[in-house]
């Protein structure tokens, strides 16, 4: 089993990671019967819940006493609402679309050590087998009222998602029975050809009582985690899965707790002219793990930049490398005298260095 898992990392490790830009992370949708202030009020309340949710990847902010204290002037946080009229075929009442101030309730999260995860966020192949009554079946794109339902929730989570095509490829690496035996190995290789290096599997029956058991793993590069869940309804079914899915991600690209480094030294090779400098510039200072960019020294191929962090050092490894732009090198060689005599001086005190990370342009 120990090889097993093993290869299993190794195929997730080898791929290329593929990472979305989740739009709306501070806006949300309610649904409400009347514009009259008090259900609007309690509408909001609900609403900065799943926002500070979505903000931040984890569920245990809905549990936080102080934190929800804090949440309860609900008002201090709104930017703006508005409502529209639902359609009367589908439901009754208004949709109530809130926005809340991204500045204010950062700085509430992260007064209570809840990390902010960026809007830069790893996608997670979902694969999801079936069983409803007589009818057996695998989640694809596009091909069932699950796989919009899932589309739904995940987005609700700030969690991009990936369905599978169920195409002649998808076919012939994998059959209903590899995914709802929880094959890993066999599901892993199968995710190679979409470019992500997260993967969520699960098994969902809908039983005689007509309540929902999903029983999942979500597997990356370092390891696994399952879990099982009954719940009456479908949806919370499946929030179950891709909220502890999105907790596991948010404990690694906005880890808390940690004593952030003041700055980092980030030594870049590959850089060849002013566009690729400029274009490496912008692009570290868009990372969530950086409030500041500063260069050190250019030299010809080569610029070193100064980052000052708002996430640990293993944040902003991570960040950089959900992207493209650049790619881990390793550390240069120490230059060693050659010939000569070596001459000794009285010890001084040590200065611990600046962290340096290396890294070179695609």
């Amino acid at each position: 089993m120990r090889i097993v898992v093993l290869m299993v990392f190794l195929v997730l490790a080898s791929g290329v990671v593929h990472a979305v830009q989740v739009d709306g992370l501070y806006k949300t949708f309610e649904h409400v019967q009347t514009q009259g202030a008090t259900e609007r009020k309690a509408a909001i309340r609900q609403a900065i819940n799943r926002v500070a949710q979505k903000v931040t990847g984890r569920a245990d902010v809905l549990h936080h006493g102080r934190l929800q204290n804090a949440l309860s002037n609900v008002d201090a946080y709104v930017e703006q609402f508005q409502y529209s009229k639902l359609d009367e075929g589908i439901a009754t009442g208004y949709r109530l679309e809130v926005t809340f101030q991204k500045a204010a309730l950062d700085r509430v999260l992260q007064q209570f050590d809840m990390p902010i995860w960026g809007s830069n966020r790893p996608a997670v192949v979902v694969w999801l087998a079936v069983e409803s009554g007589s009818k057996r079946y695998l989640v694809g794109e596009g091909t069932s009222k699950t796989a919009a339902l899932i589309q739904k929730v995940a987005k609700q989570t700030g969690l991009p998602v990936i369905l599978p095509l169920l195409d002649l490829e998808d076919q012939r690496a994998l059959e209903f029975n590899d995914v709802w035996g929880m094959f890993s190995e066999r599901i892993v290789q199968a995710s190679t050809r979409y470019g992500a290096k997260h993967v969520l599997f699960g098994r969902l029956l809908k039983e005689q009582g007509n309540g929902w058991k999903i029983r999942w793993s979500f597997i990356n590069d370092q390891s696994q985690f399952d879990g099982e869940s009954r719940q009456q309804l479908l949806t919370a079914a499946l929030r179950e899965s891709l909220s502890a899915s999105a907790d596991v991600l948010a404990g690694i690209y906005a880890p808390r707790g940690n004593t952030f480094a003041s700055d980092v030294m980030l030594d870049v090779v590959g850089i060849s002219n002013l566009k690729d400098f400029s274009h490496i510039s912008k692009y570290l200072a868009s990372l969530d793990a950086v409030s500041q960019v500063n260069w050190s020294q250019v030299r010809p191929n080569k610029a070193s930049f100064v980052l000052k962090l708002t996430a640990d050092v293993q944040g902003l490894k991570e960040q950089i490398a959900l992207s493209t732009v650049l790619e881990a090198a390793p550390s240069p060689e120490p230059r060693l005298p050659i010939g000569g005599s070596v001459q000794t001086t009285v010890a001084q005190p040590l200065i611990e260095p600046r962290l340096t990370l290396y890294y070179r342009a695609r």
